[in-house]
């Protein structure tokens, strides 16, 4: 069982639940504004907004594989149609000759589609920073690709936060969840302190 700073993950999710905060996604944004979904696919893959800016995740991969990556995915526009879940989607994606992409951008493209199809993700699917976010507060991850909120500390349980948006938190404050992990206790109970916590105070939560 592991014992979490609850004050502190807390702040760090209201921090990014103010709404002068929250940005729109241009890139998503970009997406629902097209009439098709053989658009949204190529607008999706392409990773460009309105304005033909690069998703600065993908900058690096270039126009031109891009462009490669929105042909083939065209290619499977029926059985992307036919996806009635946000995981059917993003093993489509998975599925294609372009790999080498990466995790974190086939996620992004996936729910860029998503978004248009009204498919979310029910589950926190581990990529790049989404991924040390998690282990830097949790510890040790499960060998999944994915984590499901009952895994995660009760602060993230409340019913105003979705599963997309546990993804971003965890990604964007990868660096801030040091230290919220105060305590281990094994099935032997075995006490596996974290860092100095006076557990008498304020803001424990446990998993």
């Amino acid at each position: 069982m592991r014992t979490y700073d609850n004050t502190k993950i807390e702040e760090i999710i209201s921090r990014y639940k103010k709404p002068y905060k929250k940005k729109k996604d241009a890139w998503v944004q970009h997406c629902l504004c097209q009439n098709s979904l053989k658009e949204v696919i190529r607008v999706a893959a392409q990773c460009a907004d309105d304005g033909n800016l690069i998703h600065p995740h993908q900058k690096r991969l270039g126009r031109e594989r891009l462009k490669m990556l929105a042909l083939e995915l065209l290619e499977y526009e029926d059985e992307i149609s036919q996806a009635r879940h946000f995981d059917n989607l993003l093993n489509i994606i998975n599925r294609t000759r372009h790999r080498v992409i990466g995790k974190q951008t086939n996620y992004e493209i996936a729910f860029r589609i998503g978004c248009y199809l009204k498919l979310y993700p029910d589950r926190i699917y581990l990529h790049a920073g989404t991924h040390q976010g998690a282990l830097n507060l949790m510890g040790k991850l499960p060998r999944n690709s994915f984590l499901v909120i009952s895994e995660l500390p009760q602060p993230f349980h409340r019913s105003d936060l979705e599963p997309w948006e546990i993804i971003e938190i965890l990604s964007i404050y990868k660096d801030k969840w040091q230290g919220c992990l105060v305590e281990t206790y094994l099935a032997s109970g075995t006490y596996h302190p974290q860092h100095a916590f006076d557990l008498h105070g304020n803001g424990v939560c446990y998993l």
